[in-house]
């Protein structure tokens, strides 16, 4: 058991174990040579510095609690940040670091932006592409499944289904990045719309 905590500690300084702390002040007032209480316990010799140097200063096993570095930013900021980019998907680490700055007067760097979107769940995500559709064409697209909902594999076989490819006079490129969670994919503001007519092209 000793060997056990001797190896943890050796790689956990901070978290020394209360048994062993007593064991390690005990012979530390009989014998005040470190190396001799870290071969009596199996433990690192800082392990055993660590330990007396915190017996005099608190006298309790655990580490004192430390401050760390302060937030740039309050939890009510880090909350508006969500909301630009709820409300603005597509936008840019540049762009929501901008319009944050205005709310925060606080300067912040394009890697905290980043930084407090990750930790809050919206990572940079290629967006779904799908149709332009108008609510015409949902209502017409909803009606014809209706209509066919109870056919059977008989009635299909007297339809014959078409296809057809489209060729770009002018290639449309460009990589649009959106900010979402792992389940809002086919979110509506998460899709980006595209049209079939940009530019023109031949139909085959």
């Amino acid at each position: 058991m000793l060997t056990f905590w001797g190896n943890f500690l050796d790689i956990m300084v901070r978290h020394f174990d209360e048994g062993i702390y007593r064991r390690a002040i005990a012979i530390w007032r009989m014998c005040s040579k470190q190396k001799i209480i870290a071969q009596a316990l199996v433990i690192a010799q800082g392990t055993v510095s660590e330990g007396l140097k915190r017996n005099r200063e608190t006298r309790v096993p655990t580490p004192r609690a430390r401050p760390g570095r302060l937030r740039k930013t309050t939890g009510r900021e880090d909350h508006y940040l969500l909301c630009l980019c709820r409300n603005g998907r597509t936008k840019s680490a540049n762009t929501l670091r901008a319009e944050w700055l205005r709310f925060t007067n606080t300067p912040v760097s394009r890697t905290l932006v980043k930084m407090r979107l990750i930790r809050a769940g919206y990572f940079a995500r290629r967006p779904l592409k799908k149709r332009l559709l108008l609510q015409r064409h949902r209502q017409a697209r909803m009606d014809w499944a209706r209509k066919h909902l109870r056919w059977l594999p008989g009635h299909w076989q007297h339809v014959i289904f078409s296809d057809e490819s489209r060729f770009l006079l002018y290639r449309i490129d460009g990589r649009i990045r959106v900010r979402r969670h792992q389940h809002e994919a086919y979110n509506e503001d998460c899709i980006v719309p595209r049209v079939h007519s940009g530019g023109g092209g031949v139909t085959i």
